[in-house]
Formats: C-alpha cells, structure tokens, sequence
C-alpha cells in the first residue's frame, strides 16, 4: 500500500552504514562532511519515488476503465480522467443547477464516500495508494448513488 523508506534502507543497508561512517569522520573535530550521506539519501528518496511511480501507473488504467463503467449510469452526460483523477458530469435539474451533484454528494457522504461536487460534476481524486478492491467499492457505491439520485 505504501513505499516504505525503512525497507530500502534495509535492503542496501552496508551502503547506509558506510556512507554513515564516512560522514561521520572528523565529526568532533567539526571537518565531517554530511554530503555522502545527503547523495545516500537522495538516492533512497529517488528509489521510493521510482517505485511509488510504478505503482500508481499499475492502476491508472484500472481506475480509467472503473470511472469510465459509469457512463450508463443515470443522468450521466460526460465522463474524463487523467491519470488518477475523475470527473462525472451529470445533467443538470432544469432550473437548479448544481441541485443533482450536491444531492449525489450527501447521498454519498451518508454512504461513507466522500466525493467533492463542481456544479454538476463530480470530482474524484482518491489517494495514490488506493487498491483495486477500494476502487470496486468506491465505483459500486457512486453507481448506488446515481441510481438514487433524481
């Protein structure tokens, strides 16, 4: 679920140890140099980075197909996304715009997804480390509530 920098310090653990050492000569007598282990460090930091990059590109496509499965739902006008963001216009009330969304948003929030409404569309952005069955739910429950919605 998550990038943990504890594993990857673990798993290059002699590298830490002597960049560690290496910056810590001279440290009494104030001449230490903190630079190899910023350069460890940043390395480490990149790593996670990389592998949080991966991880977020192995759903993309899944939660492009999951927000894209509502286009039949009712009252459902447009569906975008980009990368790990959605948004469902929905079709106006006539005469009370913005009525629909915010409607789906209480319906929603009562369910125990909280959605964020821009007039009529919905706005979706979950956390980058969501998992395929928590987008299942959240799909299946934003499916409910439109179903619900006048």
């Amino acid at each position: 679920r998550f990038i943990s920098l504890e594993r990857i310090f673990e798993e290059s653990k002699e590298s830490y140890y002597e960049t560690l050492e290496a910056s810590s000569r001279g440290w009494h007598e104030a001449t230490h140099d903190i630079a190899p282990w910023l350069d460890y460090f940043w390395g480490a930091l990149l790593r996670a980075y990389k592998e949080f990059g991966e991880r977020v590109g192995t759903i993309e496509k899944y939660w492009e197909d999951a927000v894209h499965s509502l286009a039949d739902a009712p009252h459902v006008i447009d569906i975008r996304n980009i990368g790990l963001i959605g948004a469902i216009e929905l079709k106006p009330i006539d005469g009370q715009p913005t009525k629909r969304a915010f409607s789906a948003f209480l319906r929603a929030y009562d369910k125990g997804l909280l959605i964020r409404t821009t007039g009529d569309i919905i706005a979706l952005s979950p956390p980058l480390i969501i998992e395929k069955a928590q987008i299942d739910e959240l799909i299946d429950t934003l499916r409910t509530v439109l179903n619900e919605v006048e």
